[in-house]
């Protein structure tokens, strides 16, 4: 429903939409419910949620289910997707990220290591099967997750290609 609504006359907050369309490089706007770049060479079909912000969807007490934001995103980009969760967050919504990006979690995480986040104002979430149970837990930091299974995977990552740099020939752990 929310992206059904007309865009505001003053398109938005300009301090979270301006730098979403300045890397971009063009304005978003609807056409026929699709979401589009005023590219100049040719429109080119774009995310949705610099229109949420156009038309005032996200606002105080408004709120953002974000699902995967790194889809189909360059990692270059991780930056400019935290820096809009937390200016949203600035702005009184609420904004709920799911995702296994390392850049993204740790571009998050660093505001709250700097204070552009306030510790009581981010929370990070790993869930674990345990059996047939889920377990979830809950830290602050990123760093406080004592399960983190993005973190594990890079880890492990990296073990592998130090072993085929210093062990060439051997078969990865």
């Amino acid at each position: 429903m929310a992206l059904g609504l007309k865009p505001l006359r003053s398109r938005g907050p300009a301090e979270l939409l301006d730098p979403i369309e300045q890397e971009l490089g063009g304005k978003v706007f609807m056409r026929d419910g699709r979401f589009y770049l005023d590219y100049p060479a040719d429109d080119m079909e774009v995310t949705m949620i610099a229109y949420l912000l156009i038309n005032g969807s996200l606002s105080d007490d408004g709120y953002l289910l974000w699902d995967e934001p790194e889809a189909n995103l360059n990692p270059k980009r991780a930056r400019l997707t935290s820096d809009t969760a937390a200016g949203l967050a600035h702005a009184g919504a609420q904004v709920f990220i799911a995702t296994h990006d390392y850049a993204l979690t740790s571009e998050l995480s660093l505001k709250v290591d700097t204070g552009a986040l306030r510790p009581g104002d981010a929370a990070f979430f790993a869930l674990r099967r345990d059996g047939h149970d889920v377990l979830v837990e809950r830290g602050q930091r990123l760093a406080e997750l004592q399960h983190n299974a993005i973190l594990d995977a890079i880890a492990s990552l990296h073990e592998r290609e130090q072993q085929a740099l210093f062990a060439p020939g051997e078969p990865p752990r």
